[in-house]
């Protein structure tokens, strides 16, 4: 039976080590802080770390050469950890099996899946020997909730708004929320409170532009502004996947409240139906007063061809897709 994560951690924690882990789940931030976490354990400070764990990945690696790995006594560490990756992608193979139910003492072996479920032979053998977990996505009540406890604790009060922010911009991965927390704490004296005005200045310190920079700038900024943005945020590392979702989401918004208008509702009604903070209110406004149906149509036409596009086709295409679709939809 699967344990909770909060239990695996808990374990690890207090030294407890076993040889074999299975980590499902699409939560890949906190698996990773799980596996760095691991690594301090099996590895400890002062040995030779470099050669004492190995990745790999499932559809590119035969189980033979993960095996050999593992019962490789490593000249550097008494254990070693080795991680599969992609590990839907092998299965059950048998001689992994095999492995599973009589595991080495001097390896550390963690098969890891985005997947939630995976064959049950191979779920019945680790937890024999080790142990199973699912890492669950928190939903956006559970992460706002969980970043307000965890900036109580460093001694900040958030308002609601700032709260929200930072997980609109990071995720419910506990790890990016993690990160972002502490790179905003170590901007606020003791006692400051956190505004929504607060955060966003100080991620735009560390980042230099954010997504909801480049979703305030579609529609209302030139061309060149809001690319310019776009390039900033990729030079950065944003996923590129990230960013079409809250643009896909910017338009969306934007069709709701157009919608909610030919109902004949005023603005007032239809910014606290869509629960849009002040700044919001007045873009998306602004925006319904001078845009028309056939406008809305095109737009998601074309961001339905760039999804497509940035799907199937190679990256370079994909981010020239882009700069075409934001170009289109700046102002003119």
């Amino acid at each position: 039976m699967a344990v909770r994560t909060r239990e695996l951690m808990g374990e690890l924690e207090r030294g407890i080590l076993f040889p074999v882990y299975l980590l499902l789940g699409e939560d890949r931030g906190t698996k990773d802080l799980f596996l760095q976490q691991l690594y301090e354990r099996v590895v400890p400070k002062g040995e030779d770390s470099s050669l004492a764990r190995s990745v790999f990945y499932g559809g590119e690696t035969p189980p033979g050469e993960i095996l050999t790995s593992l019962r490789t006594r490593s000249m550097f560490s008494e254990r070693t950890l080795v991680i599969v990756r992609e590990f839907e992608l092998i299965g059950a193979a048998p001689p992994l099996i095999e492995y599973i139910e009589n595991p080495s003492s001097e390896s550390v072996l963690v098969l890891e899946t985005p997947l939630n479920r995976v064959s049950q032979k191979v779920t019945a053998a680790v937890e024999k020997r080790g142990r199973a977990s699912i890492f669950w996505p928190m939903f956006q009540n559970e992460g706002e909730r969980w970043v307000s406890r965890e900036l109580a604790r460093l001694g900040i009060q958030a308002e609601r708004e700032a709260v929200c922010y930072i997980v609109e911009l990071s995720g419910t991965g506990r790890s990016e929320l993690q990160n972002q927390i502490l790179n905003i704490s170590t901007y606020l004296e003791e006692g400051e409170r956190l505004s929504l005005e607060r955060a966003r200045g100080i991620v735009s310190q560390l980042h230099g532009y954010t997504v909801f920079d480049l979703t305030e700038a579609l529609l209302t900024k030139p061309a060149r502004d809001t690319i310019k943005i776009f390039r900033s945020l990729l030079d950065n590392g944003e996923d590129v996947g990230k960013i079409f979702f809250f643009c896909n989401r910017e338009i969306a918004r934007l069709l709701e409240a157009y919608a909610l208008k030919s109902t004949g509702k005023d603005f007032a009604t239809i910014a606290r139906i869509l629960k849009m903070r002040k700044s919001e209110s007045r873009r998306v406004g602004s925006l319904v007063q001078h845009i028309d149906l056939q406008s809305l149509r095109i737009l998601f036409e074309k961001l339905h061809t760039l999804d497509r596009t940035l799907k199937s086709r190679p990256r370079e295409l994909g981010l020239s897709s882009f700069e075409r679709f934001i170009a289109g939809a700046a102002k003119t």
